[in-house]
């Protein structure tokens, strides 16, 4: 397999036909069109009935798959034990390492000009991505952009890991050096994917790594304590990064772990397939509908972000951004998930978009993030762009700008949760970053956009048990369940904890963010800070993953079926902030 092979079908948008057959360098996807999808699973497609008859063999593995089977349980109900997750010997905790290397939160565009300055705005904007995680808010806010704006759009991100900021400088200077669509392959299995082909590690070595090491050789010299400027001009697009020796450093050994594939996959699977978690895995799957519990359960095994029906033997390098350079460990929880970093309406619309076999969620996502980045990767030769980037603390960063943006200079600013409680906490974060923004004068819609993932929890513990609000919880998602609620209460039987689960769904959400409120005293947060927050928000929705729809509505057990299957419990909040003068 090549990576002029992978190109080809996916610029012609082709879901492959998931027969393999024997090609030069070892098997591949049969090429021709599919477009004949399997029946029973809706995981794959062919390109002719022959194709399909050809990979039955393999294929009746996933298609009778036993997590197909309506009546799957998880393990430990059919073994009649509890899960490890309620032991009081090994309580529920998180297993692997705890890295964010790509987003738990869906993705959004931090500016929604169309809703805000309009689309005709073509002055300069300033955005600042505080603690940004990985590249996805700045990737929708360019790609919402309009197409004809001619001003200067200036992203200065931080964030303070710097595996995470490396990850970010290789995948933006991919995005320099390569062709859009190139390089809209590259960065996508760069970001999601334990294993590349050897061509593509290649390729990113022969054209990334020698722009950094020009730059480690000037630097040489230079202290460790000292922050290290450099910024390379493609065009009207411009990168700078602003970091110490040791971040320069560490991208540079990215293009030199030289870790063999098997010690790889050895690493990744002790995490991702641990004998010890399957409790945890099979809590997530009995969540999900029977043919999606496969395409997740064969996304972790494979590690790969392809069609369901793709062929990845040709992956034999390891991906060195998601090892650790030196114990070759991989450096993610094995509850971590390409699909948290990405709206599930818009992943699925781009699954009708291609075509593609419905329950194949891994495959829409590839393709729903590979349509993204060559879209921004080919929209952002075409305007003024200049990202600056930065690994410190989010509280050091105002310090270190341009003198020209420590004060009122900034259209948004995204701060991620680092106002919640366990971060910074509010009042730090809007007495750090409110002076940044714009005031009211300069811009009605300047915005400081901060969210809180644990509010509404912390709020149901302060207010203590709470027999009527949790009986009305189990009324409405009665309602939305497929079988009646166990009578008996054992708290290990998978359909009582899937009840549990839902029914945070169904918070009064409202009364919990009122409680909320008064616990933080916002009036006082306010009077201090001289922010006040926005009545209606204007850039992302309130309550993102939050069900609105009461049973019965048009669309509402999708909406709900859903949000069970996305493993969010709603309680995610964002609160927008704007000067108050």
């Amino acid at each position: 397999m090549s990576l002029e092979v992978n190109i080809s079908q996916l610029a012609q948008g082709r879901i492959p036909c998931a027969n393999v057959k024997e090609g030069v360098d070892g098997p591949v996807n049969c090429v021709t069109q599919a477009n004949l999808i399997c029946s029973r699973c809706y995981l794959v497609q062919y390109c002719s009935h022959g194709c399909q008859v050809t990979h039955w063999p393999q294929h009746k593995l996933d298609c009778n798959s036993a997590l197909r089977k309506p009546g799957w349980q998880p393990t430990w109900a059919s073994e009649g034990r509890r899960p490890a997750f309620m032991s009081t010997v090994m309580p529920s905790v998180s297993f692997g390492h705890l890295r964010f290397l790509y987003g738990n939160i869906a993705a959004f565009d931090v500016l929604k000009l169309a809703h805000n300055e309009g689309k005709k705005h073509n002055k300069d904007l300033n955005l600042c991505f505080a603690a940004s995680g990985d590249l996805r808010n700045i990737i929708e806010s360019v790609i919402g952009m309009p197409d004809d704006y001619s001003g200067t759009c200036l992203c200065v991100v931080n964030d303070k890991d710097q595996l995470v900021v490396a990850r970010n400088v290789v995948m933006l200077l991919t995005s320099l050096v390569f062709p859009p669509v190139i390089a809209a392959v590259l960065i996508l299995h760069i970001w999601y994917s334990a294993r590349l082909t050897p061509k593509m590690l290649q390729d990113v070595k022969d054209r990334v790594r020698p722009l950094i090491a020009e730059v480690l050789k000037k630097i040489e010299q230079k202290k460790d304590d000292v922050l290290l400027h450099k910024t390379w001009t493609f065009g009207t697009r411009m990168l700078s990064l602003r970091l110490y020796k040791q971040q320069w450093n560490l991208i540079l050994r990215l293009f030199d772990a030289e870790q063999p594939v098997s010690k790889g996959e050895e690493e990744r699977q002790y995490v991702m397939l641990n004998d010890t978690r399957v409790d945890y895995r099979e809590r997530r799957l009995f969540t999900m509908s029977p043919s999606r519990r496969v395409c997740s359960h064969k996304m972790r095994e494979s590690g790969m972000l392809l069609p369901f029906g793709s062929c990845s033997d040709g992956y034999t390098s390891s991906n060195p951004t998601l090892f650790d350079n030196d114990s070759g460990a991989w450096l993610l929880k094995d509850s971590a998930d390409p699909l948290a970093g990405w709206a599930l309406k818009d992943i699925l619309a781009s699954g009708v978009r291609r075509g593609g076999p419905k329950e194949d969620i891994y495959g829409h996502l590839h393709f729903h993030i590979r349509d993204l980045l060559e879209n921004f990767c080919q929209k952002t030769t075409l305007m003024k762009i200049h990202v600056d980037m930065y690994c410190v603390n989010a509280t050091e960063l105002p310090s270190l700008l341009d003198d020209r943006l420590k004060e009122s200079a900034f259209d948004r600013i995204e701060i991620s949760n680092i106002a919640d409680a366990n971060y910074i906490g509010l009042e730090k974060s809007l007495s750090t970053f409110g002076p940044l923004l714009k005031n009211r004068k300069q811009s009605s819609h300047a915005t400081l956009i901060t969210l809180f993932m644990n509010a509404a929890e912390q709020a149901a513990q302060a207010r203590g048990y709470d027999i009527e609000a949790m009986m009305t919880g189990m009324q409405k998602i009665s309602q939305f369940l497929p079988s009646k609620l166990p009578a008996n209460q054992n708290p290990s039987n998978p359909a009582a904890l899937r009840a549990s689960a839902a029914k945070d769904l169904v918070r009064d959400y409202d009364k919990l963010w009122a409680q909320y409120m008064r616990m933080l005293d916002f009036p006082t947060i306010v009077k201090k800070t001289g922010m006040k927050p926005k009545v209606k928000n204007t850039v992302v929705e309130a309550w993102p993953m939050r069900l609105y729809k009461r049973y019965g509505e048009p669309g509402a057990q999708e909406d709900f079926d859903n949000l069970m299957e996305s493993g969010s419990s709603g309680d995610e909040r964002y609160v927008e902030w704007m000067r108050s003068e």
